[in-house]
């Protein structure tokens, strides 16, 4: 069920000048929907786990997240079909991240490490879409990411430009697919 969320750091800013939001040894059982939600926030996730979500464990939302997500553990993620990622989910109302995901990205500026996902449809999912932007995804400062120059100085840059950020030491266990990007 869209927005039902057991934890949500919800539009705190993503300017990393200042402290993120933090999540730390937390955990989501039985959630109806997605387990932690990073929306629109700088945000640092760290040693938590999710068991029993619908949808998917973790979800960056927006696609203008920053921050960190490292050492969590998503189980047991069902999904409304059995459909891939980027079949399963309806961009027009922005709902999406609901095929039964471990680790969904809307966007790529958190970096991910030393996460597992176990028992999910896949393990780790980037897919960049949404209703915002010309090309269909939110476009946000680019001084917000690491390293600007990367992005030729644009002065806004749309979510399915920027690179990942970071993704190293992730794991899959008893999934249809491990990485979808």
């Amino acid at each position: 069920v869209k927005g039902r969320y057991s934890f949500h750091f919800h539009r705190a800013g993503v300017d990393q000048d200042g402290e993120p939001g933090i999540s730390i040894g937390n955990a989501v059982y039985g959630s109806p929907g997605w387990g932690f939600v990073h929306h629109d926030s700088y945000a640092l996730f760290e040693n938590n786990a999710t068991y029993d979500t619908f949808g998917a464990g973790y979800v960056a939302e927006s696609g203008n997240e920053t921050g960190a997500w490292n050492d969590n553990i998503a189980i047991w993620a069902e999904g409304a079909n059995g459909k891939s990622p980027k079949m399963g989910n309806d961009i027009k109302n922005f709902d999406f991240g609901k095929t039964g995901d471990g680790f969904w990205f809307q966007g790529r500026m958190v970096a991910s490490s030393d996460n597992i996902a176990a028992s999910v449809n896949t393990g780790f999912v980037y897919v960049n879409r949404g209703p915002d932007g010309e090309d269909g995804n939110i476009t946000f400062n680019s001084d917000e990411f690491a390293i600007p120059a990367a992005l030729y100085y644009d002065p806004t840059i749309s979510s399915s430009e920027t690179p990942i950020l970071g993704f190293s030491d992730n794991e899959t266990y008893a999934a249809r697919e491990g990485l979808f990007v």
